[in-house]
């Protein structure tokens, strides 16, 4: 895809990676020399995209570009140009490889920046393997200190998760709170160690847990439009990108929401904090075969995903989007789950219809069937109907 969406919020969330893999990697070299790790900081959006500084000091500076179609020189030229270099260390993050780098010119690379060494054999990683890569480091730091939880995947994933977490909350507090200029999106690397060898922020990792798959349901879309799979307009992605990044952003009592109202039919009852597995609030094959196939669709009616509100279309009647994507034998149980759910958001304004996968009909009429449906128990609202997917597209294209 020649337009490179990938290079605009993604490319944003990929850099947040970035920071911690180039943490971790600090904290390994370190390892043995007893430092005072509250002296190095990793920092965001002040010099280039991600710094590693020592009291202060830049001494390393990275450059991230997540460039799907960058396998030359010449879509790198102007950020090296004006790259921020420092006395240390100069990288530039790609997610393919150049084929052409050894061509550059000192014009075209002032800097002398080099690429990052993800691996002795590799100078580039793409977006669907620095999880990995990231793992792969986070294990080789436990070894080095001899952690009991070293072999322990779930526990090196929750590190990752917690860190994402963290550094989202960070971000938002920041873009809110401050002008660009005054931005201090840092931490140390005392922090980062604490947060790995601790593992004790479950909140934020299952807040982090959940962001990460809806960027692997970002991506996989990213995928089926390189690839020819799916068709549209420059607008329509614009779109969809934009869709996902406010939802990527949203604060985590926002986001939790979000979560709810997307999934009225598997939440009701369950506290976030104490989720065993995040199913109940998301799935990402749901979300891509409803959510995200539904706005992809729809031409000829506004999406809209207003603050504090769930995400709806509008055409005379408001459309609540789902991730409804359950079979048709559990229509009863599904409707009753939402009539039962006193933490959705329907109250901040009138749903008629629920888009959903596979059920149609009235929520009051399909649980007034059941043997223990007690009316005082459920909403007093007008009832709402579900719609399936197929059937509303044609609809709201009218």
């Amino acid at each position: 895809m020649s337009r490179n969406a990938t290079a605009s919020w993604s490319g944003y969330a990929h850099q947040g990676k970035i920071g911690l893999l180039v943490a971790i990697r600090k904290l390994i070299s370190l390892h043995g020399s007893d430092p005072d790790l509250s002296t190095y900081q990793i920092k965001y959006e002040t010099q280039e995209d991600v710094s590693l500084t020592e009291n202060g000091i830049p001494i390393q500076i990275h450059q991230v570009k997540a460039y799907t179609s960058g396998s030359t020189i010449g879509s790198y030229t102007e950020a090296l140009a004006a790259f921020e270099t420092c006395a240390g260390g100069n990288y530039l993050h790609s997610i393919c490889d150049i084929t052409n780098w050894a061509n550059l010119i000192v014009a075209q690379n002032p800097g002398a920046v080099i690429r990052f060494p993800y691996s002795p054999a590799a100078n580039y990683c793409s977006l669907d393997d620095i999880d990995g890569t990231i793992d792969s480091d986070i294990f080789s730091l436990l070894v080095l200190l001899a952690h009991p939880e070293r072999n322990n995947e779930l526990w090196r994933k929750e590190v990752f998760y917690n860190f994402l977490g963290a550094l989202d909350e960070k971000i938002r507090v920041e873009h809110s709170t401050k002008a660009q200029v005054d931005y201090d999106i840092s931490f140390t690397l005392a922090e980062i160690s604490e947060i790995i060898i601790e593992r004790s922020q479950r909140r934020a990792g299952i807040l982090g847990s959940i962001k990460q798959r809806v960027f692997e349901a970002y991506l996989e879309f990213l995928f089926d439009l390189e690839n020819g799979n799916v068709v549209l307009s420059q607008d329509k992605e614009l779109l969809i990108s934009n869709c996902i990044k406010n939802i990527y952003g949203l604060g985590d009592k926002e986001f939790e929401q979000f979560l709810r109202d997307i999934n009225p039919h598997t939440t009701q009852g369950i506290s976030f904090e104490q989720c065993v597995t995040t199913d109940s609030y998301f799935s990402k094959e749901n979300f891509q075969a409803v959510f995200i196939e539904c706005i992809r669709e729809v031409n000829n009616c506004d999406f809209l995903l207003p603050a504090s509100k769930p995400p709806h279309f509008f055409k005379g009647k408001y459309y609540l989007l789902t991730s409804i994507n359950s079979p048709e034998a559990h229509l009863k149980k599904c409707a009753r789950q939402i009539l039962l759910n006193d933490k959705v958001n329907f109250t901040s304004y009138e749903t008629d219809f629920i888009i959903n996968e596979s059920h149609t009909g009235e929520l009051g009429n399909i649980v007034s069937v059941l043997n223990d449906y007690n009316p005082s128990k459920f909403f007093a609202r007008k009832n709402m109907s579900f719609v399936k997917k197929q059937d509303v597209i044609p609809l709201l294209n009218l």
